[in-house]
């Protein structure tokens, strides 16, 4: 079934189309994401009318275009308006199919995710992470259809199957409830051997370090190039020395 629902959407055309260029937009999200997604439509030609964010009390305008908090009269009326919303958020720990439920709630009718805004400029966005074209992910139909037969386990089967649709139709409403607690060490798969001694490139501020705490470590060596996240990997690492300690 999995790989019928696949071919299914290999089939069809991919994602959510952008309205034409000219048309009125209204992006939710103020941060760095929204204010290159503003820097894109401006050069495509769209109308960006205003700005949604739950901090918009403090942003305040941005470039000149007034930002509202999204539960506001000011959202309210953009909505009944029936201009489109832009969801320019585009990271791991942000529940943004949470973000189309409550737009739709405000009013919003046609609510476009950030991959629409890729697909129509490609390569125009500085993050792009994993986002590709629909031709790319048609360009490797057989191995991503493939790749359902490397699973042992119905879940994992379902997390690929819902990634590879994540990819080809921008649907927000999948993959929204990830195990954040066991995300490195599922409990569903073999412990690591103990003592560990573990290699962590990327520590970033020690998240993963801490999730090997429960088991005997004997030596860490880990590495992170951003300056503020290794100061508060230090730190994790002083902390966890008086920890062993005591």
């Amino acid at each position: 079934p999995l790989a019928v629902r696949l071919e299914t959407l290999f089939e069809k055309e991919g994602g959510r189309p952008m309205p034409e260029a000219g048309a009125k937009l209204v992006i939710y999200g103020a941060g760095r994401c929204g204010r290159d997604a503003l820097r894109v439509l401006r050069e495509g030609g769209y109308n960006v009318v205003a700005f949604l964010d739950l901090n918009a009390v403090t942003i305040g305008d941005i470039e000149g275009i007034p930002c509202h908090q999204p539960n506001s009269a000011a959202s309210t009326t953009l909505a009944r308006a029936g201009i489109p919303a832009l969801i320019a958020v585009f990271n791991f720990a942000t529940d943004t199919g949470a973000i189309e439920d409550a737009l739709r709630l405000v009013g919003f009718e046609r609510i476009l995710p950030y991959h629409a805004l890729d697909a129509e400029f490609p390569g125009a966005l500085m993050s792009r992470f994993w986002l590709e074209s629909h031709r790319f992910w048609e360009e490797h139909r057989e191995e991503l259809l493939s790749g359902l037969e490397l699973w042992e386990d119905d879940l994992s089967r379902e997390i690929y199957a819902d990634s590879v649709e994540l990819r080809l139709t921008g649907s927000l409403q999948l993959l929204r409830n990830p195990d954040r607690i066991h995300q490195y060490f599922p409990p569903d798969l073999p412990p690591p051997q103990e003592p560990v001694r573990f290699i962590d490139g990327g520590a970033y501020v020690g998240d993963t370090l801490a999730a090997l705490e429960r088991f005997h470590l004997e030596a860490v060596a880990a590495f992170e190039t951003d300056g503020e996240n290794f100061g508060r990997l230090c730190r994790w690492f002083d902390d966890a020395a008086v920890r062993l300690k005591e």
